[in-house]
């Protein structure tokens, strides 16, 4: 696992050990030299396991029988002499220095310990910021210079002074070009204003909170807050993404006293970095309540055009009689007056129905939802505009051009009172043609765009824009410019083709779209010939719909296996009721899962061994929802802030996703095939998961009041597929 000292596994497939234990043929005629079977299977297995490991092991017991008898049967020996090979001689010693020199390893010197720690602080920590990266990344350095690695603690020792440098260099380099107005500007937060109870760092680290236009507010007045400390993207331009947000969580876990009790270097580098992310996420939350906004004005329309119709509409149930006895009474007295001749027959009120009823189908029915739209919009929802518009800057690169032309129309006129917009707007690409008879009149003579509802449609189009990143959001991280994810060499013809064919996919998009397209014809001719003869499906008409509904009929439940109750009876008698806090703990006996949760600053105080049942006892309360407050009320040997300094500094979700996969991954490794079969099958409830609108199995869920793609988790293989496997 990537962050381990290289160590023997306790088993290993046939295909692994040919892989890595396998002799070669000038192995085996240089090994035939040395006297004694002992002496040879002792000098294979240590020249083997340098090679594998990239050092010598401590005695010859730690390494595994498997191994000992596959490279016995290599040398032709009946046995496993290893026994009696004489490990605390100077053949041992002799045997080392030779296969140095057959290898090229050498064991490691000072100088080469200082080096390996000036590589990892100003190289390695480019591509690996983490502990465990770095140290997989130190391992592999040693590997390719041949040096033998040096013990684990040492190497960890190495590792964590080389961080320690790197995150020291980075937050001097950013101290020392800020100029005194944003130092001032920084300490300015950090301090509690007269008159209040909090300092803005405080309120800063606030998280957003449900969409609202007040809320919305809110985060416009931290961004603006954010912004006037003046702190540049020239700041953080040699600073990797991932530095940044590792140097923010270690201010956001720190209090402003506390933070103004650092030194200028470590105060000043650790809230740039916390401003700097602090200011996207604001961004993104800006932008997602707006959109959310947006959706809601449509939602809430719709609400009360049905609501109001539905207090209007009355059917008029037999329209055909009434048509009857009109044309029998028009007939009969055809110079008699309405008042006279028709009222007594078909009464007055309905009439009134029948207009009522004609007023809910047709363009009718549509103007009213606009008409309330319009209401809701300007009445509530347009004073978030002239925020969001000045202070969020949204750009486009391709067709969606309009929208940003539109954008920029109604921010020059955001101020002003008129009815109508005094020069030409884009019409195509943001109009439909619903809208159209709305937003454009005829006024004295003149084509004119009415100015609220054109708005409405802007913000209609932009939503959809945004979800599918056509329009991108300045500044932004989730609704970033979508070109910077790509390859930086995405320009280069010949290596974006090596991209396409690693990806597997077509260049062109015809044919990228022309294969799913005839993957979901098959599949769907094949559900549609399939399905008929089925029994356990059918399709249901319900009343008054036009619409099919599929059922899909209850599984029966199968017979319990015939051993299951004495499995289940054996377990029970064996370890009777478990409490889930010894799961936990004997989980990470064998996985040691708690490795990945480590300091969110550069130095550790406590050991290893002390932070083990504090992270226990907090990944217990979040995974229960009791809280830490109630687990340090139940024990007498951690209190509550002990928890909560640990809850605060040593959990992320990068930390919870290594340590779930790691468990993942043990499971798969122990399952026994013969005793629970091939499938990675499991139980589990579902989960809905976010998705674009335009996604193909997007669709609203009921149970979770929003759009998704619900996913049952029935498959451990499905972790794979959600990045949690570590490979």
């Amino acid at each position: 696992m990537k962050g381990d000292y290289p160590q023997f596994q306790k088993n290993y497939s046939h295909e692994e050990l040919i892989e890595h234990f396998m002799l070669d043929e000038t192995e085996q005629k240089f090994i035939a030299q040395f006297r004694g079977d002992a002496n040879r299977h002792g000098y294979a297995i240590l020249l083997k396991s340098l090679q594998y490991l990239g050092y010598f092991p401590q005695h010859i017991n730690e390494i595994p029988d498997q191994i000992k008898g596959f490279i016995a049967k290599q040398l032709d020996l009946a046995d496993n002499p290893s026994e009696q090979y004489l490990w605390e001689t100077r053949t041992r010693d002799n045997h080392f220095i030779r296969i140095r020199q057959q290898t090229g390893f050498r064991f490691p010197q000072a100088q080469d310990k200082e080096d390996l720690e000036n590589w990892l602080r100003q190289e390695g920590t480019l591509q690996a910021i983490t502990s465990a990266d770095l140290f997989e990344c130190a391992v592999q350095r040693f590997r390719s210079l041949q040096i033998e690695l040096p013990s684990e603690k040492e190497l960890q020792r190495i590792v964590n002074a080389a961080l320690n440098g790197f995150f020291s260099d980075v937050r001097h380099k950013i101290t020392r070009q800020l100029d005194d107005k944003v130092r001032k500007a920084i300490d300015g937060i950090l301090t509690v204003p007269e008159g209040e109870s909090f300092s803005i760092f405080e309120k800063l680290k606030g998280s957003a909170r449900t969409s609202s236009v007040k809320n919305l507010q809110k985060e416009i007045i931290k961004l603006q807050q954010l912004r006037s400390i003046g702190i540049s993207k020239e700041y953080l331009r040699d600073v990797p993404f991932e530095v940044q947000k590792i140097l923010k969580q270690r201010a956001n876990n720190e209090t402003a006293s506390e933070m103004r009790n650092h030194p200028d270097e470590v105060r000043y580098g650790l809230m740039v970095c916390f401003i700097s992310i602090r200011t996207v996420e604001v961004i993104d939350n800006i932008v997602q309540m707006f959109i959310d906004m947006i959706h809601r004005i449509d939602v809430r329309a719709e609400k009360q055009r049905d609501d109001e119709l539905l207090k209007d509409l009355m059917r008029v149930d037999g329209k055909n009689q009434v048509l009857f006895r009109l044309a029998e009474v028009i007939m009969n007295n055809p110079d008699g007056t309405i008042r006279d001749v028709i009222f007594p027959v078909v009464k007055p009120e309905t009439f009134h129905n029948l207009i009522a009823e004609k007023e809910a189908s047709g363009p009718q029915y549509r103007r009213i939802y606009q008409r309330i739209m319009k209401e809701k919009y300007t009445h509530h929802y347009r004073r978030i505009l002239p925020l969001v518009l000045e202070n969020i800057t949204f750009r486009s690169d391709n067709r969606f051009q309009p929208i940003i032309k539109a954008l920029s129309v109604i921010r020059q006129y955001i101020s002003t009172s008129y009815k109508y917009f005094p020069v030409d707007v884009p019409i195509n690409g943001i109009v439909t043609d619903s809208w159209t008879y709305m937003v454009i009149e005829d006024a004295d003579g003149e084509t004119k765009i009415n100015r609220k509802y054109y708005e409405i449609c802007v913000l209609q189009q932009l939503e959809r824009a945004l979800k599918c990143k056509d329009v991108w959001v300045e500044g932004s991280y989730t609704w970033r410019n979508p070109s910077e994810d790509l390859p930086q060499d995405w320009t280069n013809e010949d290596r974006r083709v090596g991209y396409y064919q690693r990806l597997n996919q077509p260049m062109s998009a015809q044919c990228f779209t022309e294969n799913i397209r005839q993957e979901m014809i098959t599949a769907l001719s094949e559900f549609n010939r399939n399905m008929p003869g089925d029994p356990h499906i059918k399709i249901h008409l319900p009343k008054n719909s036009d619409r099919g509904l599929i059922g899909v009929s209850k599984l029966k439940a199968q017979p319990d296996p015939p051993n299951i109750a004495l499995i289940k009876e054996a377990i029970g008698e064996r370890y009777g009721m478990l409490d889930l806090l010894d799961i936990f703990a004997e989980a990470d006996k064998l996985v040691g899962f708690t490795k990945f949760f480590t300091h969110s600053g550069t130095k550790e105080v406590r050991s290893r061994e002390a932070l083990r049942p504090l992270i226990l006892l907090d990944l217990f309360a979040e995974g229960t929802n009791m809280g830490i407050k109630r687990i340090a009320n139940a024990n007498i040997s951690h209190s509550y802030k002990e928890l909560l300094y640990v809850r605060k500094t040593y959990f992320s979700s990068e930390a919870l996703r290594n340590a779930i996969g790691a468990v993942v991954n043990e499971i798969l490794h122990r399952r026994d095939p013969a005793l629970w079969g091939k499938g990675n099958t499991c139980a589990s409830d579902g989960k809905r998961f976010g998705a674009w609108d335009q996604n193909l199995i997007t669709e609203w869920r009921t149970k979770y009041k929003g759009y998704g793609v619900a996913l049952s988790i029935n498959r451990l293989d499905i972790f794979v597929n959600l990045d949690v496997r570590i490979s």
